[in-house]
């Protein structure tokens, strides 16, 4: 196994909200312990969760991420690890992680959630999202 580092400027919190909103399940704590109370609440966690989904989505194009770690904001970044069997899969040429810096290129994101930072509402490799080949696992 191959590990991966990605961070980006984004919020990517994982919170797990994938439904419609519905003020009869109020209230209850998404997957990152945040209480949600309303529907300006539940927006803030479902766009946090489109955001994780988007990326996961991107890894998944190449190959199949394993062993994922959940995002964590340290500063103004958040961080994950995970693992792919091949790297071969996502390299090109002689940029080790090129293909997955590809297909991240102006990829939309929400922005307006937890971020710290200004960014432009879309992924830009080496800017605001960072692959790194992990040589600590």
């Amino acid at each position: 196994m191959h590990k991966i580092q990605c961070r980006t400027l984004f919020d990517i919190t994982r919170t797990d909200v994938r439904h419609q909103f519905n003020a009869a399940q109020l209230p209850f704590h998404d997957a990152a312990g945040h209480l949600i109370t309303n529907h300006r609440e539940w927006m803030l966690a479902r766009n946090q969760q489109r955001n994780w989904e988007t990326v996961i989505q991107i890894l998944s194009l190449r190959t199949q991420p394993q062993d994922m770690t959940l995002p964590e904001r340290l500063d103004d970044w958040w961080q994950f690890e995970f693992a792919i069997e091949d790297p071969s899969a996502v390299a090109l040429g002689d940029r080790p992680l090129g293909l997955l810096e590809q297909d991240a290129a102006m990829v939309p994101m929400l922005i307006g959630l937890a971020e710290t930072v200004t960014v432009t509402p879309m992924l830009m490799p080496g800017i605001n999202i960072v692959f790194a080949v992990n040589t600590q696992s």
